[in-house]
């Protein structure tokens, strides 16, 4: 199909997946920020902002990248090694990893020492005052696997049924993995063919082969893969996890382009999704307000419809949420108030947390509440909510001073740190 044939206005039927419908649209645009410009991928649900990436343009991108470093220093009261992965750019690598390390032919396997070369690949992008971290673990994804070095073996997502992981589990044990291998088979393999699953494998394979044989042949400070734009990754997480798509919108040509060939590929149920903007009276970005919705982002403040409001801080050490009453006034008795409060804030939290990106370790403070029914009901729907998130979040507890305790897998830089124009 052109890119005529697929306008903006176009309505197309909602792409239902894996049995579950919540209809959502992906917008991918530009917009100014701070005198530069920003290209940003928004996850929009049921008309509610779920995720919101951005990148400026011509910055370069880190996440996924695999390089050939130099190992520089040895930290062992970290349990840990400083690479340099280009000249002035130094990484940390945990040495849990060591025995999975892949090491150019010739260069002796041992423990790591200053000056070693080795493959490694950027799994966590610099944070604030952290270095960027990387990993042994090299992995390449596919539509419904990731092949990656490691102990060796086939997990499955556990987002599957017991009888589908049984049997994509057979499946898997029958392919023939290489040493130091591991193969993990996606959500997004349910229902997949024997057929189709096997000659994935056999890509991801050939294309771990020909990494490998790079890293040979290179000098350190060699880059030896590129990652996919971001907009690319956030499609690639969309099509693993339970949703529905409605839309894929941009307004950029070129974008277009290599996301039709991204869904074709990989999403070819979606590619009927895809539709391209092209109204010049009005900027994509002002009709669906991404700058209101961006600044509202970083914002500390955020309201609630009841009138209650939360406080949501950034620390050194943990993220900070206060959730107070507000304007609220309920007709009901104090402790009802208090727990419809906290009820209606729990969604907002689930939300700002994974729009702005907050990661670590997150600590709320509700709104006290005297009956233990009505604390185990606060838990329970935040591990509901949290079960949406792609990124693997924890709800831990909640402590004797009320304080819930939760965390969330770092991976992407917080929103207020991909919005910085350097």
């Amino acid at each position: 199909m052109s890119i005529g044939d697929r306008r903006a206005g176009t309505i197309s039927v909602p792409l239902k997946l894996w049995g579950r419908s919540l209809s959502s649209r992906v917008l991918i645009t530009s917009l100014p920020w701070e005198g530069d410009v920003l290209q940003v991928c928004v996850l929009e649900e049921q008309g509610t902002i779920r995720e919101l990436r951005a990148h400026p343009e011509g910055r370069e991108e880190l996440l996924d990248t695999v390089w050939l470093g130099q190992v520089q220093k040895i930290q062992p009261f970290m349990n840990g090694a400083f690479v340099e992965i280009r000249k002035g750019l130094t990484c940390f690598l945990s040495l849990a990893e060591q025995d999975f390390v892949y090491r150019p032919q010739g260069h002796e396997q041992r423990d790591l020492k200053p000056g070693d070369a080795v493959l490694v690949q950027v799994n966590r992008e610099a944070s604030r005052r952290k270095n960027p971290c990387v990993t042994a673990r090299i992995s390449l994804s596919g539509k419904y696997m990731v092949l990656s070095r490691g102990k060796g073996g086939v997990g499955i997502s556990k987002k599957l049924s017991k009888k589908e992981r049984e049997r994509l589990r057979a499946i898997g044990t029958a392919f023939d993995l290489p040493n130091r291998m591991e193969l993990v088979i996606r959500t997004s393999a349910r229902d997949a063919e024997e057929a189709a699953l096997r000659e994935e494998f056999t890509v991801l394979q050939k294309q771990m082969e020909e990494l490998l044989h790079r890293a040979d042949t290179r000098t350190v400070y060699s880059r030896l893969k590129c990652p996919e734009p971001f907009y690319l990754r956030m499609l690639d997480e969309l099509s693993a996890f339970p949703t529905a798509v409605d839309n894929i919108r941009t307004d950029d040509a070129e974008v277009y382009a290599r996301v039709e060939r991204y869904l074709e590929e990989k999403w070819p149920e979606a590619v009927s999704c895809l539709s391209l903007y092209e109204d010049p009276l009005l900027p994509m970005y002002k009709l669906y307000r991404l700058e209101t919705v961006l600044e509202e982002a970083l914002r500390e403040k955020v309201w609630l419809k009841s009138g209650g409001f939360l406080m949501i801080q950034q620390t050194e050490a943990f993220v900070s949420v206060d959730v107070n009453s507000g304007k609220f006034s309920g007709k009901k008795a104090p402790q009802e108030t208090y727990r419809k409060i906290n009820l209606e804030a729990a969604a907002e939290i689930t939300r700002q947390i994974r729009l702005r990106n907050l990661s670590g370790m997150v600590l709320i403070d509700f709104i006290n509440m005297d009956a233990e029914e009505n604390r185990e009901e606060l838990l329970e729907t935040l591990r509901r909510l949290t079960a949406a998130d792609p990124v693997q979040t924890e709800v831990v507890d909640i402590t004797a001073l009320n304080i819930v305790e939760m965390t969330r897998k770092k991976m992407r830089k917080p929103l207020a740190e991909q919005v910085k124009v350097v």
